[in-house]
């Protein structure tokens, strides 16, 4: 499961994407290389870096003051950096004993982790030769391979540019982690072959999100720190007839529980969830076709976050509670986690999402890279972190 410990009150959620994949693939993942994509030890560092900071611990010394004047945060996002920084404290002083307990040795700081960056681009590089099958579906409430892609229960798939996108059926959640235009896009894009198509903010706006989403259904949108995105998914929120109800924070640890680099004016540990509401009358469907409540397997992985007890999960204990009220989305929500360490491989926010829209069973991810159980993904390569070879 992926939710680890909720801690509402205080506008928290802990998340771990190692469990995920393990409680869902078991035996069909190899739980040594799962591990290592998550084996995060260090803040992102160039290696010249890690080596000067474990050099200055050795002989006991301060970290120089830089010289170079560092660019002021911009003005809009300073209360949310701010906000961030005193979560930051409260994980610390309340949770990093139980969730991210220890710290980096030297040996860790110098390698910087280059055995888990060898391994995931070895992995990138495998899956790069893989062939991917236009469609697929997994009615079954367990796990299957199929033409080389290890599907999760109650999944879907297909290959679809959204430029010309038609889908026969309707959905009452929609995500979408959108491929941003940004430099280092275009760096990886021009270098080598991890780049991924981008597209304009216009071009995303039309997709027929209207046509997509019931009325009452909600819309979750990763989006980047730039500005220009934000207004962007506000803009597209209006045209879809879609209001605004949360923008949620996803803080990325090491885990020892260090942010993965510092806030600062350019890159951030952190992203940003906006989620809106379509207006009208709900018309959500508990027994939708491909997200069947009646499906224990999906019900199981899908709804995991719904029960109000303590749940066993591993070395922790998932105090998991609910919203009271269907729909009481928090404004300002903090997901906490370890990232993947391959580039956007966002977390699975399916058990998360169930806290406050638990009744919304029939679920659609646009651009997405994975499969979930429980959900119809679309994009370019909607299964290419779902293939044998990524979990074998």
């Amino acid at each position: 499961m992926s939710v680890i410990k909720t801690c509402l009150e205080e506008s928290l959620v802990f998340l771990s994407h190692e469990n995920y994949l393990k409680e869902i693939y078991k035996d069909g993942a190899d739980s040594t290389k799962m591990s290592r994509l998550f084996e995060l030890a260090t803040p992102f560092r160039m290696d010249a870096e890690a080596e000067a900071v474990a050099n200055r611990i050795t002989a006991g010394a301060e970290s120089p003051k830089k010289k170079r004047k560092k660019e002021p945060i911009r003005e809009e996002m300073v209360a949310e950096v701010e906000d961030l920084k005193t979560k930051l404290q409260v994980i610390t002083s309340k949770y990093k004993d139980e969730l991210f307990c220890g710290s980096a040795s030297l040996a860790q700081i110098r390698e910087n982790n280059r055995e888990t960056r060898t391994a995931v681009q070895q992995i990138m590089n495998t899956l790069e030769e893989e062939t991917q099958f236009a469609e697929d579906t997994n009615a079954t409430d367990e796990f299957i391979e199929s033409r080389g892609v290890i599907l999760p229960p109650r999944s879907s798939y297909k290959v679809v540019d959204v430029r010309e996108m038609s889908l026969q059926s309707k959905f009452d959640l929609v995500l979408m982690d959108p491929p941003w235009e940004n430099k280092h896009v275009k760096r990886a894009k021009r270098n080598s072959s991890t780049g991924y198509s981008m597209l304009e903010n216009d071009t995303i706006k039309n997709i027929p999100m209207r046509d997509l989403l019931l009325p009452g259904g909600v819309v979750v949108v990763w989006c980047s720190n730039n500005t220009r995105h934000r207004t962007a998914v506000r803009d597209w929120f209006l045209s879809w007839g879609a209001e605004e109800v949360g923008m949620w924070y996803w803080l990325k640890l090491t885990k020892f529980g260090e942010p993965v680099c510092d806030f600062s004016a350019g890159k951030n540990p952190y992203e940003v969830i906006l989620i809106a509401k379509r207006t009208g009358q709900s018309t959500v469907s508990k027994n939708s076709s491909g997200a069947n409540e009646k499906s224990s397997a999906a019900n199981e992985y899908t709804s995991e976050a719904n029960k109000n007890s303590s749940v066993s999960n591993g070395n922790f204990s998932a105090d998991l509670n609910v919203a009271e009220t269907e729909d009481e989305c928090p404004k300002d929500l903090v997901i906490v986690s370890v990232p993947s360490s391959i580039h956007s491989h966002k977390p699975p926010l399916s058990a998360t999402l169930d806290l406050f829209f638990k009744d919304r069973r029939k679920r659609l991810e646009i651009f997405g890279r994975y499969l979930q159980p429980g959900w119809t993904t679309v994009g370019l390569q909607p299964s290419k972190l779902n293939s044998a070879a990524f979990f074998k």
